[in-house]
């Protein structure tokens, strides 16, 4: 069948092809007396000495048709939040009092500032969202986190669970980055935090000039 199908795929762009694959995937999966199935043992592969079922595909992490949205719908259930809404390009999970809502960009469309609105994988120094941290009760909820967060095949860890004092009194943390690149922390602060005795705002130190110094990360980037 593919045969038949590539020279129209190859006609579209590869937005429009790459949706419409998906798409009918779905739809010839729910058609009665379809039985589809993805192992077959002229399709495996034995590699580094591990046996896998299928051969192995490599594609780039980018925002295409909002793909990332089964890996935030498993993660905010993981984390105990309920989903809200559902749907083939938005996911809503609420619980906590924190409410999370993932969607695909809207393609070919401005934003309300009148241009063009970004499609593309994340990127921390671009304007707008620079991360987001989830604030954990304890460290080992912390590194239960961190703990599901590596099962997770198009999940980017950019750092396990670390001390961070330069940030906080007992600050512990990870970082990671989902499948579409943005960035997200998890850490747990320990007591009143920069609030207590020894923090930068209960000690009266007032508020620092800079959100880091050099000295504070031992020579790494900083968004490391």
């Amino acid at each position: 069948m593919y045969r038949l199908i590539r020279p129209l795929l190859f006609k579209l762009d590869a937005e429009t092809a790459h949706r419409l694959a998906i798409r009918s995937s779905k739809l010839i999966q729910k058609l009665p007396g379809v039985a589809v199935s993805t192992t077959s043992g002229s399709l495996e592969q034995t590699l580094w000495g591990i046996r896998f079922s299928n051969p192995i595909g490599i594609a780039a992490g980018l925002d295409k048709n909002a793909e990332c949205l089964p890996f935030w719908e498993r993660f905010c259930k993981f984390m105990g939040m309920e989903t809200l809404i559902k749907g083939d390009d938005v996911i809503y999970s609420i619980g906590g009092r924190t409410g999370i809502l993932v969607r695909e960009a809207p393609k070919n469309t401005e934003s309300s500032g009148g241009g063009e609105i970004f499609r593309g994988r994340f990127d921390q120094d671009r304007a707008g969202l620079h991360h987001f941290c989830f604030r954990a009760r304890s460290r080992e909820d912390v590194e239960a986190i961190h703990s599901f967060i590596e099962a997770e095949p198009d999940v980017t860890v950019v750092h396990g669970p670390e001390e961070g004092g330069h940030f906080a009194p007992g600050y512990y943390s990870i970082l990671f980055e989902d499948p579409d690149g943005i960035r997200v922390e998890i850490n747990h602060v320990p007591g009143k935090g920069h609030f207590g005795s020894d923090g930068q705002l209960g000690s009266g130190a007032g508020p620092r000039d800079t959100y880091y110094s050099a000295s504070d990360f031992d020579g790494r980037d900083p968004g490391d």
